[in-house]
């Protein structure tokens, strides 16, 4: 057999192969873990670098988002006002051609068109009950309108009368 020094002696010597071994090993493979170590850290760098940009361009997007949504409303408002000051000018427009049925009335009476003032009255009765109708300015014109309108009427009778008798076309004397 053998002593327990050389025992110990061998397994000494096994103990440092083994050590010599282990060493080896792990400074091949440091290499390899540094390297996948400074791989992970350049992958986080990279990763770091992306949320930072996708923080960016989001920060971006939302301002172009608002600037375009904003735009959009204020065109959607400028066309919605544009068209409401077309309307009140339009009602204007009519508002005005009331008011002159009057002195047109007036012109129509003096060349005695009564056709033409009758159908200018019915026409502004028509606007003002449908277009214009609740415009507070023309609650009186509504009368002023059936008043102008029995003057016409009493302005044909009259001319009829003065036509028939004047002329002596229409009534004959039975005398």
């Amino acid at each position: 057999g053998r002593t327990p020094g050389a025992l110990q002696e061998e397994l000494s010597q096994y103990l440092d192969v083994v050590e010599q071994n282990l060493m080896r090993q792990v400074q091949a493979r440091s290499d390899a873990f540094y390297a996948a170590l400074d791989n992970l850290q350049q992958l986080y760098a990279e990763v770091d670098g992306t949320m930072e940009t996708i923080i960016a361009f989001r920060v971006i997007m939302k301002a172009l988002d608002e600037r375009l949504v904003g735009h959009a409303l204020r065109i959607a408002q400028l066309r919605r006002q544009r068209k409401n000051v077309e309307e009140f000018h339009r009602r204007l427009h009519l508002i005005s051609s009331v008011r002159q049925t009057q002195q047109n009335l007036q012109v129509l009476l003096s060349c005695s068109d009564f056709v033409s003032a009758l159908d200018l009255i019915a026409s502004a009765h028509t606007v003002l009950q449908t277009e214009l109708k609740g415009v507070a300015s023309l609650r009186d014109t509504q009368a002023q309108l059936r008043e102008m309108e029995g003057v016409v009427e009493k302005m044909m009778a009259s001319e009829f009368v003065q036509l028939s008798v004047g002329r002596g076309g229409l009534v004959e004397d039975s005398s």
